[in-house]
């Protein structure tokens, strides 16, 4: 016995088969429509075929014993691969990029946010965890202030002081500024 729901989606597809039969095998316009339906299917084909992966895109090279295991990687008619062309592969030992400005973004927050910090012209970079800060800051107190500061934020792991006076060179300005040069 069949479902009542069964019986009508059958029904229905009977009916869209009947009236697709009807619409292309019409002795008027039939031919036209035959050929128009030919020419999609193939434009979509030929779509398809250029949107998917050309070779082996899922492993880094030819499957042991496959069919294609001697052919050349040629990639299609449209030149190399999409891996040929980018290079990328699978590295397991490389760990997954994180997201490097979560951890500026909370010190900003959390440390620059201050009031008693918010003048400092300061720059900062997240480095795995440590971050570089750069820029001017008004006095040694607002300095050693700050770098505590951000030295207590969840997640930072060192702090690197590049920041100087108003009137001072930068420390590795400085640095690179008295270093002799070969001559």
């Amino acid at each position: 016995m069949f479902h009542p729901m069964r019986r009508l989606s059958r029904a229905a597809l009977i009916a869209g088969i009947g009236a697709a039969a009807a619409y292309l095998l019409d002795p008027q316009h039939g031919e036209e429509r035959r050929k128009a339906a030919t020419d999609g299917l193939a434009s979509l084909r030929s779509t398809v075929n250029r949107a998917l992966p050309t070779s082996g895109s899922a492993a880094p090279g030819p499957v042991e014993g496959g069919a294609d295991a001697g052919a050349p990687q040629a990639g299609g008619p449209h030149g190399p691969g999409l891996d040929e062309r980018v290079g990328n592969q699978w590295r397991p030992d490389v760990p997954e990029p994180r997201a490097t400005h979560v951890l500026e973004d909370k010190v900003r927050s959390e440390v620059l946010g201050r009031a008693e910090l918010r003048d400092a012209q300061v720059v900062l970079n997240d480095v795995d965890g440590v971050i570089e800060l750069r820029g001017e800051v008004a006095d040694e107190h607002v300095r050693s202030g700050l770098v505590a500061a951000i030295r207590e934020v969840d997640g930072v792991r060192d702090v690197h002081d590049l920041t100087h006076r108003p009137g001072e060179p930068a420390p590795n300005k400085a640095a690179v500024g008295s270093t002799p040069t070969p001559g």
